[in-house]
């Protein structure tokens, strides 16, 4: 599943919603890299306010994951999801 979700988010521009399924699937089986992705999408391909809080919410999943790049991500985003300038 985790494969199948990378293919569609870096070889298909117009398949979010296709790797964002099989991304939830590995994330699922507790690959934190596929949260990680899962957010990355959210917060960078959908620009509103709910769409920046499930990127939180996916954020913390992957952390909890112990994934690292999500872990970095989180400390430069404040409680809502915006970003956090004082942590540049």
């Amino acid at each position: 599943a985790y494969e199948l979700g990378r293919y569609y988010l870096y070889e298909r521009d117009d398949s979010d919603d296709e790797a964002i399924k099989w991304l939830k699937i590995a994330a699922k089986d507790g690959i934190g890299r596929a949260a990680f992705l899962i957010a990355s999408i959210y917060e960078m391909d959908y620009d509103d306010k709910k769409s920046k809080k499930t990127a939180l919410k996916w954020y913390r999943r992957a952390a909890k994951m112990d994934d690292d790049y999500a872990k970095e991500r989180l400390t430069h985003l404040n409680s809502d999801g915006t970003e956090n300038i004082d942590s540049y």
